[in-house]
């Protein structure tokens, strides 16, 4: 009898396979509840990791691009500046082609004075030297002012 109120309350063994059955379905519904669980928690992270790894790849694409629009600014300028620096060697190379030409120039007259002047030294002492006839022409020029003066203290005295 005890089996029998055992098996009653128990069931039979298809009945005892039934709920073994059943038991096993829970607990494998209860494993798959649990790993769909971490499984969505698995997908929620990595969702969250690349929303973040995009985050950080925009953040470098923009930095690249500022870096290439800097770099291209910075090689303009490089240009700008070796466009004039270039002007600024022609520049003083032509002051100093316009130095030299001032400078020979300079000498060049120097030169033409000293040599004008040496030429004409003996001339200008011979012009210097009192003439025979320098005197007589000086005291007919004398002569003559007198005269003149005169004639024009007597009108003068007439009017």
């Amino acid at each position: 009898m005890a089996n029998r109120e055992r098996d009653a309350l128990l069931g039979n063994d298809a009945e005892r396979a039934r709920r073994k059955a059943a038991m096993d379905g829970v607990e494998r519904s209860s494993m798959n509840a649990e790993r769909l669980e971490q499984t969505a928690r698995t997908a929620q992270e990595s969702a969250e990791t690349g929303e973040n790894i995009l985050s950080k790849l925009h953040d470098q694409r923009e930095k690249i691009l500022s870096a290439r629009a800097s770099a291209g600014h910075m090689e303009r300028d490089m240009d700008k500046s070796e466009k004039r620096m270039t002007q600024l060697g022609c520049e003083k190379c032509m002051q100093r082609w316009a130095f030299c030409v001032l400078v020979m120039l300079v000498l060049g007259g120097l030169s033409f004075f000293l040599w004008w002047k040496l030429q004409h030294r003996d001339e200008e002492r011979r012009r210097q030297e009192p003439r025979e006839g320098d005197a007589a022409y000086a005291l007919m020029a004398s002569e003559w002012a007198s005269e003149q003066a005169h004639a024009a203290a007597r009108r003068l005295l007439r009017l």
